[in-house]
């Protein structure tokens, strides 16, 4: 019986902070997952950054990481919405996605990396790809 894989979560900050060929390569063999809150994250930034990062997060996807949808309900009723909902929702989903994940990859240290340690003390935070021990790489044969 094979050992199921560990899920590893990324966030923006690990998506814009981390060399993107590097970040590709750890998505072909890690079961990372990229939110569509991610994803979100990337198309309603400011102008000049937008471009850059959804460009990263196709890569990304397109490497291997996962697309994991958890609140297209949430998106559509934001966009229908002249009152969006409050900022820290989008949060919601990556605390979800990580009480369900076995890791977080984020460069954020001073807030991120905290508050996911204090929130589960047990599930692994990394600021970097060099940190990701060996059990999270996946043997997919």
């Amino acid at each position: 019986m094979l050992a199921k894989p560990k899920q590893i979560v990324v966030d923006k900050v690990a998506l814009m902070g981390i060399n993107i060929d590097e970040l590709c390569n750890f998505a072909k063999n890690h079961l990372m997952l990229g939110c569509d809150t991610l994803l979100y994250e990337c198309a309603t930034t400011s102008e000049s950054r937008r471009k850059d990062m959804i460009s990263r997060y196709k890569r990304i996807i397109k490497a291997g990481a996962y697309y994991c949808s958890c609140s297209i309900t949430y998106i559509q009723k934001e966009a229908a919405s002249s009152n969006p909902f409050p900022w820290f929702l989008p949060d919601l989903e990556y605390v979800l996605l990580l009480s369900r994940a076995d890791g977080l990859l984020t460069r954020n240290e001073k807030l991120v990396k905290p508050l996911a340690q204090a929130a589960f003390p047990k599930k692994d935070v990394f600021s970097s790809l060099d940190e990701v021990p060996e059990e999270y790489v996946c043997h997919w044969s």
